[in-house]
This record gives structure tokens, C-alpha cells and sequence, in this order.
């Protein structure tokens, strides 16, 4: 009995309470990382797609020219959609007082891991929906500059058969 500490069942509820919110904050954290990384790859594709149109040409474009910037428009309008703040999935301050401070127990916690718990499926669906929205956009800018290509290929076959 020396050095031993008696584990009661409250202290076996209590222990996988935490367990549960321990690992309900880590699937919120990952969401939230991830989260990040699409924010990163947004801006990105809004800074690609500004560059992009920077190289378009005003006098008398082309059809491939105007496609090539049309494109690059969409593209950059995703990546500002991607942006937009959306509803946040951090976890309420309040809520852990409220709900835990008041009788520190497993049923407390385990309420708290619940309402997390909801939390993670809906944020997991909004960051896949930005991931497509991205995802869209680098497509376009890429079919932007397979256009802007073919209309560099274009002008130097006309000044290339105007040459020869």
C-alpha cells in the first residue's frame, strides 16, 4: 500500500475524459494546420495568378490573350474566395469555463469533448471545399498559361510565315 496510488472508477471516467478531449484537440489542431497550409497555398495562387495577368497585353489581344486573361481572373477570384474568412473552429474559452470549472468531473469533460467533437466533421468538410476551390483555381491559371503559350506559338508562326 506504500507508494501506491488507489485508482478509483471517477478516476478511471475522469482519466479517459481527458483522453477523449486530448484527442478531439488534436484532430482540431490538425484541422487547424492544415488550414494554414491551404491559407498558404491561396495566397500563392492569388500572388501566381496577379503575375500572370501582369503579362497580358492590351494592344489589340488576341483570342488566346483575352481566354489567357479571363482565366487568370477566375483563378485569382478562387484564391480570394479561398481566403475569405470563414466561421472559425476554435475552441471557446468560455465554453471550457462554463462547462468544466464549474464541477471538474468526467461528465464535464466528456460533455466538453462532445461539443468539440461536433465541431470536427464540419470543419474538415469547409476545409476540403477550400482545398477544391484552390485546387480549381491552379488548374485555370494553368490552362491560363497553356493559353498565353499558344498565342506566343501563334505570333511566331504568323511573323515566322511572314518572314519566309
Amino acid at each position: 500500500m506504500f507508494g501506491k496510488k488507489v485508482v478509483t472508477p471517477t478516476d478511471r471516467r475522469y482519466e479517459s475524459a481527458r483522453l477523449y478531449i486530448d484527442e478531439v484537440s488534436k484532430h482540431l489542431a490538425l484541422i487547424s494546420a492544415r488550414r494554414e497550409s491551404m491559407n498558404n497555398r491561396a495566397g500563392l495562387l492569388v500572388a501566381s495568378a496577379s503575375v500572370s495577368a501582369g503579362f497580358a497585353t492590351v494592344d489589340s489581344p488576341s483570342g488566346w490573350e483575352v481566354t489567357a486573361l479571363v482565366l487568370t481572373t477566375i483563378a485569382a477570384i478562387l484564391g480570394i474566395v479561398a481566403l475569405w474568412p470563414t466561421k472559425t473552429d476554435v475552441v471557446s474559452i468560455e465554453l471550457v469555463r462554463d462547462t468544466v470549472l464549474p464541477n471538474a468531473n468526467a461528465a464535464s469533460l466528456t460533455e466538453l469533448g462532445d461539443t468539440w467533437f461536433v465541431m470536427v466533421p464540419d470543419a474538415a468538410r469547409r476545409l476540403k471545399i477550400r482545398a477544391y476551390v484552390v485546387a480549381s483555381g491552379f488548374v485555370l491559371l494553368g490552362l491560363s498559361l497553356v493559353s498565353g503559350v499558344s498565342n506566343a506559338l501563334q505570333v511566331q508562326i504568323t511573323i515566322g510565315g511572314c518572314n519566309g
